[in-house]
């Protein structure tokens, strides 16, 4: 339904490619967890790699959840299949991951757990920095019960690795002004009042109650400092992240082990079996497919044979897409990514609209993908994509062909 993992899959892409963020690609957040899971990528580049090692990890995080909150973690783990993009490869999946970790060290008995927790807070900021930066607040509200010297040299050793990286790339400034100044243009693309708010409004005040009836346990801080996730968007996509902090707080509060894990799990398969089963019978998926890189993604026939054909017109034709799947056709062609393969509002900077149009203007020679209901799309918010950039091409790019759900833009001189 959305790009979000081929995005989080091409970063790291990207980087095994020997590419260095902020300076070949833009990214507006820390890049740890792109460099982290491009380590599967050096013994297979594709897709499939990618997943497994994701799959990896979020076992790890529902072993540990098991390990805290025995059966109840399958109710846990029932929404997840529910509201299957919280276990999508994307760096929110993996920040709550890193949440769960914290939480289990704290929770635990380990000598040396100051120094570990410092050093997951670290990864949470190197991860998403917007909301990793508040799990230091638990530590400093507890200083008295909590070894702060310790967690601080756990913190700063990463952060100083992280500096000195990008001093030696020379990314300093790209990344405060992607990362950092970049924030305000992002927060423009928020939906405003939605059900999904009232939802999570709700949500924090049940939270809030939680909280102070149990004002000693430092893992209610954690968790709803981590509701900050939902921020600048107000969408359902970082709703359903809340939803499982949210049972995770329920978990850690309240002892509920009347869970029949039998009939969790047999839903859970159910759900597999539906969504394989119908998509089977429905679309008649090929599996694997023919496309680079992405063979074991689901892609349904139809996609597929316009993903052929787009591909086919861009080995001929030097091309760049003005669309949300940028990525998908640039990595499926064994292309480079650049700083127009994803043109997001908010995704290049502080006045990254100026920005995209310099990017336009510097390569007028090429020509220019743009799909046909992009206008639409727009309009109704139903894409992140950039309003000035795309009226900049339909302005100074003359349409001279079609291609599947794309029409081609030529610069008009």
């Amino acid at each position: 339904n959305n790009m979000d993992e081929v995005w989080n899959y091409g970063f790291s892409y990207a980087i095994r490619l020997g590419e260095v963020p902020y300076r070949d690609f833009n990214l507006i957040l820390p890049p740890f967890y792109p460099y982290f899971m491009s380590i599967p990528l050096f013994i297979n580049n594709s897709y499939l790699s990618f997943i497994l090692f994701h799959s990896l990890i979020m076992t790890g995080c529902f072993y540990l959840l098991f390990k805290m909150y025995k059966d109840y973690s399958y109710l846990i783990l029932l929404i997840s299949f529910l509201l299957f993009s919280i276990i999508y490869p994307t760096y929110n999946a993996f920040l709550l991951v890193l949440l769960v970790l914290i939480i289990y060290l704290e929770k635990s008995e380990y000598k040396n757990k100051d120094y570990l927790i410092g050093l997951v807070v670290a990864l949470s900021i190197l991860t998403k920095h917007s909301v990793g930066i508040f799990f230091i607040i638990p530590s400093l509200l507890f200083y008295k019960n909590v070894n702060l010297g310790k967690r601080f040299i756990g913190f700063i050793i990463p952060n100083i690795i992280f500096l000195i990286y990008l001093l030696v790339t020379k990314t300093l400034f790209a990344f405060i002004n992607l990362c950092v100044l970049g924030m305000f243009d992002f927060s423009s693309n928020s939906l405003g009042i939605t059900i999904s708010l009232i939802i999570f409004i709700i949500i924090f005040i049940i939270s809030i109650f939680i909280l102070v009836k149990n004002k000693s346990n430092i893992n209610n801080y954690y968790l709803i400092l981590a509701y900050s996730i939902y921020l600048p968007l107000f969408d359902s996509l970082h709703l359903f992240y809340v939803i499982f902090i949210f049972l995770i707080l329920l978990g850690e509060n309240y002892k509920i082990s009347s869970i029949n894990y039998k009939l969790v799990f047999f839903v859970c398969i159910s759900i597999i079996g539906i969504f394989v089963g119908y998509n089977k019978f429905k679309y008649g998926f090929i599996y694997p497919n023919n496309i680079n890189h992405f063979e074991f993604k689901f892609i349904s026939p139809n996609h597929l044979g316009i993903s052929n054909d787009v591909l086919a017109y861009i080995k001929d034709n030097d091309v760049l897409f003005y669309d949300d799947e940028a990525y998908f056709y640039k990595i499926a062609s064994d292309s480079k990514i650049g700083f127009l393969d994803i043109v997001n509002h908010g995704n290049h900077g502080y006045n990254g609209s100026d920005k995209i149009i310099e990017y336009i203007e510097d390569n007028k020679d090429k020509l220019f993908l743009v799909k046909k209901d992009t206008k639409e799309r727009i309009k109704f918010r139903r894409t992140q994509l950039d309003k000035d950039g795309y009226l900049y091409i339909i302005k100074h790019f003359k349409k001279i062909d079609s291609i599947q759900l794309y029409d081609v833009y030529k610069y008009d001189e």
